[in-house]
């Protein structure tokens, strides 16, 4: 039956398609393929909306399927998505790299989304206001992303990348992870310059990192942990009992 379905793609014939579809999920309720055809239905009919709704399903079901990747991006072009569709191309194409089967013209991908890639700098360079920040962080997590390849063959935390004291965008939707030692007394190695900064050879924290601030006035009736990241050496004064401490 997934051959009959696929065929009828292939010819155009939506409509009939889509019936083999619904027979096929009567048979087979919850088999993984069946939100990939009803994506596919929907895109070339034009349902945008709803081929970007079965896409996002197909993900979820089949997430290291470059082909099911390749049709979310597909789809978050078509509703105009730009961001979230580079970075799905982005890792149709690193999967269909590293070996997986794909079914895309990947000499056509790289031109497309190189295209893109010039879309979303003249969407980034043309907004001002309070939209001009959400946007230079979509292209700052992007180029993140594609310097760590997707983080595809294998996830940052179990590789040598330097990541300690530095920041990390999990989430484009959430503020940064800042990366950090795990104890405090690490940081005398840190100034003689021989603590590793991957996570493989060093034991690391990891806080969101909310933003830069010159004051903090809190209040709380017991004890709290409170990560604080400074970049150049300096001072921390804690206005509780009036007690400075040095920070570096």
């Amino acid at each position: 039956m997934n051959r009959k379905i696929e065929t009828l793609i292939e010819e155009g014939q939506w409509e009939q398609a889509w019936d083999a579809v619904a027979d096929y999920e009567a048979v087979q309720p919850g088999d993984a393929d069946i939100n990939v055809y009803r994506c596919l239905c929907a895109m070339y009919i034009g349902d945008n909306e709803a081929a970007f709704q079965y896409a996002k399903a197909a993900v979820k079901e089949m997430p290291y399927s470059p082909d099911v990747h390749y049709n979310y991006a597909c789809a978050c072009q078509s509703c105009g998505k730009i961001y979230d569709a580079y970075e799905q191309y982005g890792i149709a194409l690193e999967m269909a790299l590293g070996g997986n089967s794909y079914q895309f013209d990947i000499s056509q991908l790289g031109q497309s989304m190189s295209e893109l890639l010039e879309l979303i700098r003249l969407d980034a360079e043309g907004t001002a206001g309070s939209n001009a920040e959400e946007k230079k962080r979509r292209v700052d997590y992007l180029f993140e992303k594609i310097g760590m390849k997707w983080e595809i063959d294998m996830s940052l935390f179990h590789s040598d990348y330097k990541i300690i004291l530095s920041e990390y965008s999990d989430y484009v939707q959430l503020p940064k992870l800042y990366a950090a030692f795990a104890s405090a007394e690490s940081i005398w190695v840190i100034l003689r310059g021989s603590q590793n900064l991957d996570t493989l050879d060093s034991r690391a924290e990891l806080q969101r990192s909310e933003g830069e601030v010159n004051g903090l006035a809190m209040e709380t009736e017991k004890d709290l942990f409170l990560p604080i990241a400074m970049e150049t050496d300096g001072w921390i004064l804690a206005m509780e009992g009036k007690v400075q401490s040095p920070a570096v």
